[in-house]
Parts: structure tokens; C-alpha cells; sequence
């Protein structure tokens, strides 16, 4: 995610590490998402 030079990579990585993933749906609650879009190394700075 420090990866500063290569956005899409640092993108994979928030989403690897922060977003629930799998076969099926995962519910999960407004402040759950809003806690991980917190996370984000370049969104969170914008």
C-alpha cells in the first residue's frame, strides 16, 4: 500500500487487506465501510 510511484498497486493492496472478499456477498455495516474506505493510501488523501 506504501507504494507511491504505482497506484493501481497500492489500490490491490487496500483491497486485498481491507475488504472483505469471497465467493458470496459479505454485509457489512456503514461505519465497517467507512472505516476501511478510511484506510486507503491515496483516496483517504484527496
Amino acid at each position: 500500500m506504501d507504494e507511491t510511484d504505482n497506484r493501481e498497486l497500492s489500490d490491490r493492496a487496500w483491497r486485498i487487506l481491507h475488504l472483505r472478499q469471497g465467493d458470496g456477498f459479505f454485509p457489512s455495516t456503514e461505519e465497517q465501510d467507512a472505516a476501511a474506505h478510511r484506510l486507503h493510501p491515496w483516496l483517504s488523501q484527496q
